[in-house]
């Protein structure tokens, strides 16, 4: 028994209850659907590597940032020394300023990065496509059970079928490179304004 995409467990039975789930041979709408499921999963996982890349270094160099600059403000500023414990910091001490500037670069980088050239937008987008068009095999899947193309009448609605099922997929499509374009005009946008809205908080 194979293993179970939803549970991880190799005793669930619920795939080998489901009408339909072989793979459907010379079909022109079935072709297309697994092209373009093979399109977005390759794009969602290119994506999602620089999304969790430029989200990690991120969520590390900010609380070094922080952890560094509080050290330095408040052993100038208040008088409070690093307590014994913290020794290991204590011999850091010297490259404290250095840590500091290298975080906050590293941040500022990553995060204009990601918003710029939109990893986790783009991510997410993909995804939701490929989930999208999974879906639609599925409804195409259902919707031609038990039909012999071989029939006069089954013939006509595994036609009907497919012309619907690719003027889904073709919306889909449409709709998404529309999404991309606003998206990537948009991450522009927001790159700017944040860049800006830096500089400008700087200033005051």
């Amino acid at each position: 028994m194979n293993e179970c995409g939803l549970c991880k467990k190799t005793s669930c039975d619920f795939d080998d209850k489901r009408c339909n789930t072989q793979k459907i041979d010379n079909d022109k709408a079935y072709a297309e659907l697994a092209y373009y499921q093979h399109k977005y999963k390759a794009l969602e996982k290119r994506f999602s590597t620089w999304s969790k890349l430029t989200r990690r270094v991120a969520t590390y160099s900010l609380p070094v940032f922080v952890l560094t600059l509080s050290c330095l403000v408040f052993e100038k500023y208040f008088n409070v020394t690093l307590p014994a414990f913290l020794s290991c910091l204590k011999e850091l001490k010297p490259f404290f300023p250095l840590l500091s500037v290298l975080s906050l670069t590293l941040f500022s980088w990553v995060y204009f990065a990601n918003r710029l050239a939109g990893y986790t937008r783009a991510w997410s987008r993909n995804r939701l496509m490929r989930e999208n068009i999974e879906r639609l095999t599925r409804e195409y899947q259902l919707a031609i059970y038990g039909k012999d193309v071989n029939k006069e009448t089954d013939k006509k609605i595994l036609e009907s079928e497919q012309e619907n099922v690719l003027a889904k997929l073709f919306q889909l499509e449409e709709n998404n490179r529309t999404q991309t374009h606003n998206d990537i005009v948009g991450d522009y946008f927001s790159a700017h304004d944040g860049a800006f809205g830096w500089i400008k908080g700087l200033k005051k």
